[in-house]
């Protein structure tokens, strides 16, 4: 029941966020530091450190800053926590209709469990450094940017190997339970 209950809070919760969002300019809006590579107010510039320092001084962006940082990035906590909830939970519960070797029973839970576990890091790591970079009013740190990117691209793969898990899981306790 949990997976279910996490999967309805993330569709929910999904059109929360983009409402708010929705409400912060194009750029909050296409959230460009979760899921982009280029600033669209900037004339679809390429996402740098310098990019988003210029951003952050421009006079018609920066005042998005804080709205992203104080509403935009909890919100987005509360969701990683749903997804992370219902990848972790449907993982596991469609792996439980399956009949594991031997050799991996010990290591189940484990290798099921470290896709979403590893999702839920890498984004909760790149949402404090989002939210630490746009505290800032002049000049972003190179090095905090490059490790938010990193956390980003991080993110995108083991959200994915954890969908993908899920469903192949799915796919063959279904299959499991139909013999």
């Amino acid at each position: 029941m949990i997976a279910i209950t996490c999967a309805a809070g993330v569709i929910v919760w999904s059109y929360l966020v983009a409402g708010v969002a929705g409400r912060l300019g194009q750029d909050v809006s296409s959230r460009f530091l979760e899921h982009g590579s280029v600033i669209p107010s900037l004339n679809n510039s390429a996402l740098t450190a310098q990019s988003l320092s210029l951003w952050l001084r421009d006079s018609s962006t920066a005042q998005y800053a804080r709205p992203y940082r104080l509403f935009v990035i909890p919100l987005d906590l509360v969701y990683l926590a749903l997804l992370g909830g219902f990848l972790a939970t449907g993982a596991l519960w469609c792996a439980e209709a399956l009949a594991w070797p031997d050799a991996l029973k010990l290591w189940q839970w484990y290798l099921v469990l470290a896709p979403a576990v590893l999702y839920v890091v890498a984004d909760t790591l790149e949402d404090v450094l989002i939210f630490v970079l746009l505290r800032s009013s002049t000049t972003v740190s190179s090095g905090l940017f490059s490790i938010m990117r990193f956390a980003t691209a991080a993110k995108l793969v083991f959200v994915s190997v954890a969908l993908f898990e899920t469903l192949a899981l799915g796919v063959a306790s279904t299959l499991m339970v139909g013999d």
